[in-house]
């Protein structure tokens, strides 16, 4: 049941109540006798169903599609709630749709539900509907949404392939070392061979200490994935974790350029739907999904509160690329902010798809190059010995 706060005459302070619905706690208040000055939209509800970002794309779609066609909202939202065939986004449709019957906007009621709809995605939402375009909005929404989402499992499948080939070259080499390095050793002690070439003796020195190099590997490998997983129980493990993504090599500028794309995207939109622009800094940062990026524009967000430019706060972070710094003090003096950040975050778009373009050219071939490498050069240490043996007794 949602709570919903009120004000009375009595005083400034704000009151509480739970009800249905908005209506509901209206009559509840008349019929105990309290006569409300004002009574606020729901109080968001900290629990409800987690959704999907593809899955609030296709509902923001669909919903769009059938407001241009004239359907009404709750009719529209009881349809989408029908066909619906994930658990918890049907859930928060019907719920939704429950709340839009009772007379509450389709924006308060998304905005009781901050695990479904984002903060930016019930501002805007909320834009959409003061301006009379409520399915372009939603459309928009969707659209720019899409468009990085494909950007970025791009950007995490740069990763899995790698992965998956560093396992593989991992348990190979470990095989190798622990049983077939140790079984040539064998064959070279029954031969009598004391004078080997420096590769074999370099790999025989690597198979005699291996067993402990994996042990701390396994070790170091358990104690990272704890770290992981646990990271959001920590202080600073989510920080942390953000600092690294921005950081990391290879894909850190990658992550760098989705997060500016999030974030000037969201801009762009809530500025040219009308958002203040304070309110709209505010938000943005949250979109960015970096904690360090949304710092970054909270110290913006406080530069134009005291009076300073824009760029200052943005640079004052110590954060992010010059070059974006620049843009943004450029945007402030043509005046054209909405149009100058959409520009922007189409750019860091392209920026990013072309990165991952490029970094998926280069590791692949680089992975494969570099495991035939060393199984080749293991190989060739095995069997210079012996190929010299073979050498010598067919020369005699």
């Amino acid at each position: 049941m949602p709570t919903y706060t009120y004000t009375t005459q009595t005083g400034a302070e704000a009151f509480q109540v739970v009800a249905d619905n908005l209506p509901a706690a209206v009559r509840w208040l008349r019929d105990n006798g309290v006569r409300p000055v004002s009574v606020g939209e729901p109080l968001p509800d900290p629990g409800g169903s987690v959704v999907g970002e593809a899955d609030q794309c296709l509902f923001l779609r669909q919903l769009a599609s059938m407001l241009s066609s004239g359907t009404p909202m709750v009719q529209a939202l009881e349809l989408l709630s029908r066909e619906s065939r994930i658990g918890g986004l049907q859930r928060v449709i019907q719920a939704v749709a429950a709340d839009v019957a009772e007379g509450i906007p389709f924006s308060a009621a998304a905005a009781t539900r901050p695990r479904a709809f984002g903060p930016v995605v019930v501002a805007l939402i909320r834009a959409g509907e003061a301006s009379g375009d409520l399915p372009g909005t939603l459309r928009q929404i969707a659209d720019q949404r899409e468009d990085i989402a494909s950007v970025a499992r791009k950007s995490a499948a740069l990763l899995v392939y790698p992965c998956f080939v560093g396992f593989f070259a991992f348990g190979l080499v470990t095989f190798l070392l622990s049983f077939i390095v140790p079984k040539f050793v064998a064959l070279f002690d029954e031969l009598g061979l004391r004078e080997l070439p420096l590769p074999t003796k370099i790999l025989m020195r690597a198979a005699d200490g291996f067993g402990w190099f994996a042990l701390a590997f396994g070790v170091a490998l358990v104690v990272a994935i704890s770290l992981f997983i646990s990271r959001r129980r920590l202080s600073r493990g989510p920080v942390i974790a953000d600092y690294w993504r921005l950081g990391a090599p290879v894909v850190g500028r990658l992550n760098l350029c989705l997060a500016l794309a999030r974030v000037t995207g969201a801009l762009g939109m809530m500025l040219e739907r009308g958002v203040p622009a304070l309110e709209a800094l505010r938000l943005a940062g949250q979109a960015a999904g970096n904690r360090i990026v949304a710092a970054a524009f909270r110290r913006g967000e406080r530069a134009i509160s005291e009076g300073r430019p824009l760029a200052d706060g943005l640079r004052e972070a110590k954060v992010l690329p010059e070059s974006f710094v620049w843009r943004v003090a450029v945007a402030e003096k043509s005046g054209a902010f909405a149009d100058a950040f959409r520009r922007m975050a189409q750019y860091y778009l392209d920026t990013a798809q072309a990165s991952a373009r490029a970094l998926q050219g280069v590791i692949e071939p680089l992975l494969i190059v570099t495991l035939g490498l060393l199984v080749g050069t293991i190989v060739l240490s095995l069997f210079t010995p012996l190929i010299a043996i073979i050498s010598s007794l067919s020369s005699s």
